[in-house]
């Protein structure tokens, strides 16, 4: 598969430049926090985007069976299409679940949000204009604890009443 070589190789660019958006940085604290931060964020996007759509395809293959199915004569054919459908019941509830798009998307964000810190820091841009890495730290740290809240607002404040 050409496509999921191609997304890997992404990946591995995304990841291996990761550098351009901390070296200006000069506390190695700092600096591997928000390394980490960056690493994390990408590869997880990444895993959650490719688990997103290797699911949703799946459904699509699955649903396209059951029609195709119904019009054969195969030994077991009831059995063999309540299996299927079952198990795109399953899909579709976990993608419901577990909110696969909505974390990749979170996560995406995420990263391009300290992508653009990092930017602005190294180029001395608006509250970075003095060089102050506590500030960078700050705000790196404010995109997570942002993100961990909209992760606690999508999980537990759903309307249930």
């Amino acid at each position: 598969m050409k496509f999921m070589g191609n997304e890997k190789n992404s990946l591995n660019k995304e990841l291996k430049s990761i550098w351009i958006y901390t070296e200006s940085i000069e506390n190695k604290l700092a600096k591997k926090r928000i390394d980490h931060l960056l690493d994390w964020y990408i590869r997880k996007a990444n895993f959650y985007k490719n688990l997103f759509y290797v699911l949703s395809f799946s459904l699509i293959v699955i649903n396209s069976l059951i029609p195709v199915l119904i019009n054969t004569q195969i030994t077991n054919k009831d059995l063999i299409i309540s299996s299927i459908s079952c198990i795109a019941t399953i899909i579709t509830s976990s993608l419901t679940l577990f909110t696969m798009k909505d974390t990749w998307f979170r996560y995406r964000d995420s990263v391009e949000s300290m992508k653009s810190e990092c930017i602005k820091f190294t180029h001395k841009i608006g509250v970075y204009k003095d060089g102050d890495e506590s500030i960078i730290v700050k705000n790196i740290e404010q995109i997570v604890k942002n993100e961990r809240g909209l992760w606690k607002e999508t999980k537990f404040n759903d309307d249930e009443n």
